[in-house]
C-alpha cells in the first residue's frame, strides 16, 4: 500500500490511497483504491476548500494579506477571526463562531502576555518568555501555573495552583534522567544505546533488554519476573511469552495487518480486511464471526453479529452519531446543539 500525492502548479491537489496488484503490467500495477482528500485553491494559490472521501468539504477565506478570516466546517458551522496588525505580525484580537457558545477576545501585552476574555465573562492569562515558552498561566478561577526552563529550552520545573512543584532532570544529551514529584519517590531513568534501559522508583526497578533495532525483547518487573517479546524481520511483534510460561502469538499478512491471534490457551481469533485496510470480519475464539461495514471515511455503519442480527449507525458531518439501530430494529436518535458536537436531546425508541 502507498499514498500517492498529486500536484498541480506545485500545489497538492489530492491524496490517493493505492494498492499494488502484481498480476498487472508494472506500469499499471499501482491502482488507486480511494481518493482520501482533494484540495482546491483560489487564483492566488491559497487553500479554499478541502474535501474528504465522503464528499464533505471545509472552506476557507482570507484577507488581502493571506491571513485566515473564516473556516467553514462540512456541517455548516463557521469560525471567524479578527486581527490586529498585518501579515506575519498579525495578532488575533477576537475569535468567534456562527453558534452562540463561542466568542473570545484577546488583549496582547508588551511583556509577552495575552489575556483571553471568554463569552461568560471569565478571563485567562498566558505569559510567554522571549523564546515563546509558556512561563505563566492563570486559569479562570484564578489558579496560577508556573513553568521554568533551562538554557536548552527544556522544562525543569512546574508549579501547580496549590504550590506543588514537579522537577525534571536531564542527562548530558537531553534525555529525561529524573522526575521529582511534589510527593512520593522520584523516578530515575537509565539509557543504553539511545533507548530506555531501566526505570527506578524507590526500590522498584523495571529493566528492558532490546535487540539491535531497539525493540524490547525482555521486560523485567520489580519482582524479577520476565516477559519476552519476539519480532519478525519487519520489526512486527509476533509473540509474547509471559512469566508463567504461557504464550500469545500474532500472525500478520504482507501488509502488516493482524490476521490471526493465538491466545495463551491455544484458542484462535481470525481477522480479515478490505482493500482500504478496514476490518471486515472478526472470528472469536469460539468460532463466532462478526462482520463490519464502513463508510468512505472509515465510520462504522453496521455490524452483523454471529446470530445474524445487525446494529447500524448514521452520522452527521462532524462524525457524531445521529441514529443508532439495535439488534431488534429499535432506533435511538441524537440531536446536537446548533448541529454541532454536543448532544442536546436523545430520542429513545419508545418516544421518550
Amino acid at each position: 500500500r502507498c499514498l500517492r500525492l498529486r500536484y498541480e502548479h506545485r500545489h497538492l491537489v489530492a491524496i490517493d490511497y493505492q494498492g499494488f496488484h502484481p498480476e498487472l503490467h508494472p506500469d499499471e500495477a499501482w491502482r488507486t483504491e480511494q481518493t482520501l482528500v482533494t484540495y482546491r485553491y483560489d487564483a492566488r494559490f491559497r487553500l479554499i476548500e478541502a474535501t474528504n472521501a465522503a464528499g464533505e468539504s471545509e472552506r476557507y477565506d482570507y484577507d488581502d494579506q493571506h491571513v485566515i478570516l473564516q473556516r467553514q466546517l462540512a456541517g455548516g458551522a463557521s469560525f471567524y477571526w479578527e486581527w490586529q496588525g498585518l501579515g506575519p505580525a498579525a495578532r488575533c484580537v477576537r475569535h468567534w463562531a456562527s453558534f452562540a457558545q463561542m466568542d473570545s477576545r484577546y488583549s496582547w501585552g508588551e511583556d509577552g502576555s495575552v489575556t483571553v476574555q471568554n463569552l461568560d465573562g471569565s478571563r485567562e492569562v498566558y505569559v510567554h518568555d522571549d523564546r515563546a515558552r509558556l512561563v505563566r498561566q492563570v486559569d479562570p478561577d484564578g489558579g496560577e501555573h508556573l513553568k521554568a526552563y533551562d538554557e536548552q529550552g527544556r522544562l525543569v520545573a512546574e508549579q501547580d495552583p496549590l504550590g506543588a512543584v514537579t522537577e525534571y532532570r536531564y542527562d548530558e544529551v537531553g534525555r529525561l534522567a529524573a522526575l521529582i514529584p511534589p510527593e512520593g519517590e522520584p523516578t530515575s531513568y537509565e539509557y543504553r544505546n539511545g533507548f530506555l534501559h531501566a526505570r527506578q522508583r524507590g526500590n522498584a526497578v523495571w529493566t528492558y533488554r532490546r535487540n539491535e533495532q531497539g525493540d524490547v525483547i525482555e521486560a523485567i518487573d520489580p519482582d524479577r519476573h520476565s516477559t519476552w517479546y519476539c519480532y519478525d524481520t519487519q520489526g512486527q511483534l509476533i509473540s509474547i511469552r509471559y512469566p508463567d510460561g504461557s504464550q500469545h502469538a500474532f500472525v500478520r499478512n504482507r501488509l502488516g495487518q493482524l490476521t490471526e491471534e493465538i491466545l495463551p490457551d491455544d484458542s484462535q481469533r481470525i481477522f480479515s480486511y478490505d482493500a482500504l485496510g478496514r476490518l471486515l470480519t472478526r472470528q472469536d475464539e469460539h468460532g463466532a464471526i462478526t462482520h463490519y461495514q464502513w463508510d468512505a471515511v472509515g465510520r462504522l455503519l453496521q455490524t452483523t453479529l454471529p446470530t445474524g442480527a445487525t446494529r447500524a449507525w448514521s452520522y452527521n458531518a462532524y462524525g457524531k452519531v445521529t441514529a443508532e439501530r439495535d439488534e431488534l430494529g429499535r432506533i435511538t436518535r441524537y440531536e446536537y446543539a446548533d448541529d454541532l458536537h454536543l448532544i442536546s436531546r436523545r430520542l429513545n425508541p419508545d418516544g421518550s
